[in-house]
């Protein structure tokens, strides 16, 4: 995962966000 996070710090900072609500919501589901 944390490999994941590393990767999105190219991406824009509205797809990050989005990214991250996204395994905050995986993370809560597990």
């Amino acid at each position: 995962m944390q490999q994941a996070l590393e990767t999105t710090e190219s991406i824009n900072p509205d797809t990050k966000t989005k990214m991250m609500n996204f395994f905050r919501s995986v993370l809560w589901l597990n």
